[in-house]
């Protein structure tokens, strides 16, 4: 991964906006910044020159696998009954490079009101500007290394949904389905999930999100499979609806409605358009065939953040489209009792849209 390419976009970013130094807290952003990730007890000090620094209670094991950031380990320590030594160890950083009385970007969203107030209190005289789009807008536009992860993501989805349809049959449980789905991703290079897998059967199929359970499937149920491999920190996802048996004329019907939908929102995936077009495009489409309850919103970009908050199909995302983006199309669809769903990987090239999922949208009964 060109991990430094990255810095200097963020550096760049901060000159143009007038800010000195970036302050985050969110362990994507200082993934997505260093290569190494953790869940927890991680902060970041980016400037406008120079390595970032990252304070961590794991500096050892990241100094095995970031890419050569300043490393500060800290021990736990609490103020008024929270860990929070990263904060501490953060704004000490801070003033002892000289930026106590500078313009400060923060992300907000990934900040407790309790850490806010705390670096407040530490840092007075510190302009905060609010800068949660400063990464957020780098991680949009993938470079080749990216892709190829991505790439790796779609497959190893992929891989895991066929291990389903292989799988299924009645009198199997619904973890046992998601355990061969597990099984086939990480044979593909996949380090774990970052959801839990899906697998609902039956009545639960209608539910919306709903995780494995030891339900026995049945002749005719209808199966939602999910699934969201990680690799290198890239998130994939796949997920689609199976019919144990014959599927009803209902089901069939409906099924037909998702898989045009969604044909017609991987159609209009073409860079210069704004993500509130792909929106229009699909939702306008929905009715014209006369679909009802149609879930207001298409999809996300995907990359080492599962929803990528700066690009969502929806009616009031104006993100422009360009070549390297990735995004993961989404249609949902109720009609009567019944709710399917699909969700596929795209990536946006200068020709239009290049599919990272293979796995068909048609109805598949086993």
């Amino acid at each position: 991964m060109d991990i430094q390419r990255r810095i200097s976009r963020i550096q760049k970013a901060l000159i143009d906006r007038g800010l000195d130094a970036l302050l985050s807290t969110r362990h994507e952003s200082i993934g997505y910044l260093t290569g190494g990730f953790q869940r927890s007890g991680l902060a970041m000090l980016i400037e406008r020159e120079g390595k970032p620094l990252v304070v961590s209670e794991e500096a050892e094991r990241l100094k095995d696998e970031a890419w050569a950031p300043d490393l500060l380990q800290v021990e736990n320590a609490e103020a008024k009954g929270l860990p929070i030594a990263r904060i501490g160890a953060l704004a000490n950083a801070v003033k002892e490079r000289g930026l106590a009385e500078k313009r400060l970007g923060l992300e907000r969203a990934h900040l407790t009101a309790l850490e806010m107030e705390l670096l407040a209190k530490v840092l007075p005289d510190a302009e905060w500007v609010e800068a949660g789009d400063v990464v957020g807008s780098a991680m949009l536009v993938k470079g080749a290394d990216e892709i190829r992860a991505l790439r790796r993501v779609a497959e190893a989805a992929d891989a895991g949904m066929r291990r389903a349809v292989d799988t299924l049959r009645v009198g199997v449980t619904e973890l046992e389905i998601a355990g061969e789905i597990e099984l086939a991703i990480r044979k593909l290079g996949a380090e774990r999930t970052w959801f839990p897998t899906h697998v609902a059967s039956g009545y639960r199929s209608d539910l919306g999100i709903a995780f494995a359970t030891d339900k026995v499937i049945q002749y005719n149920d209808k199966v939602v499979l999910d699934v969201g491999p990680i690799r290198q920190s890239y998130c994939g996802e796949l997920c689609t609806q199976v019919v144990v048996g014959k599927a009803s004329t209902e089901v069939k019907k409906l099924f037909q409605g998702v898989a045009d939908v969604h044909r017609k929102i991987i159609e209009s995936l073409i860079p210069g358009k704004k993500a509130s077009d792909v929106f229009h495009a699909a939702y306008d489409y929905s009715q014209e065939l006369g679909l009802k309850r149609v879930y207001p919103s298409f999809g996300r970009g995907i990359g080492v953040v599962g929803s990528e908050e700066l690009l969502l199909f929806r009616p009031t995302c104006e993100t422009e489209l360009v070549p390297g983006m990735v995004v993961a199309t989404v249609v949902y669809i109720g009609e009567g009792p019944h709710e399917i769903g699909t969700e596929r990987m795209t990536l946006i090239t200068a020709d239009g849209p290049a599919p990272l999922s293979t796995f068909p949208l048609e109805l598949i009964e086993v």
